[in-house]
């Protein structure tokens, strides 16, 4: 719904801002994954229980997210 969308920009929003915020303050080792990106938007709703807890198919795309960052800074 439209609230909840609201709420969510905005918790992006402050997140994204202490996000950058720490890389302005020469933060070399934090990283921004925004959620909105997690999920492909043609299973979107296959991977939540409640369009906020994953599935395992959430987890799925949690973990390749997450690998994909982590194999980029080297910590794979």
């Amino acid at each position: 719904d439209e609230e909840r969308a609201k709420d969510y920009d905005l918790r992006r929003e402050v997140i994204n801002q202490t996000y950058q915020y720490a890389l302005k303050q020469g933060d070399k080792n934090v990283y921004f994954i925004d959620g909105a990106t997690i999920y492909p938007k043609e299973v979107r709703y296959d991977c939540t229980v409640d369009e906020a807890h994953p599935t395992e198919l959430g987890f799925y795309y949690f973990a390749k997210k997450i690998y994909s960052i982590l194999k980029k800074i080297g910590l794979n």
